[in-house]
């Protein structure tokens, strides 16, 4: 596998998207390792996914949101819920990062 773009925990283990496409899912309640083609992925996250994989609360996101610190993502255009993506997810890492070095 290729570089990771990002990793995160959750219920059933460890998840990994690597910049090739492919999603490693280490599960917690064994060894066992999934790869599978990112198509069969939910190609978006929750905004509680993206604060739970960045560290942050849900509130941080939607204050640095209302703040200007980040931009919006795309939104559903049926529930207008946030459509968040790992470009985005890249992108608010790399707003944490210029933050914090001020």
């Amino acid at each position: 596998m290729g570089e990771l773009n990002y990793g995160r925990n959750s219920q059933i283990g460890q998840i990994f998207i690597g910049l090739d496409g492919f999603v490693v899912i280490q599960e917690k309640s064994c060894s066992r390792i999934h790869f599978m083609p990112r198509a069969q992925q939910q190609q978006y996250l929750k905004t509680s996914e993206v604060a739970r994989i960045l560290g942050v609360s849900t509130q941080t996101i939607y204050n640095w949101l209302r703040e200007g610190t980040i931009s919006e993502p795309e939104r559903n255009p049926l529930t207008a819920y946030r459509r968040w993506t790992t470009k985005d997810v890249e992108m608010v890492r790399n707003a944490i990062l210029e933050r914090r070095s001020r």
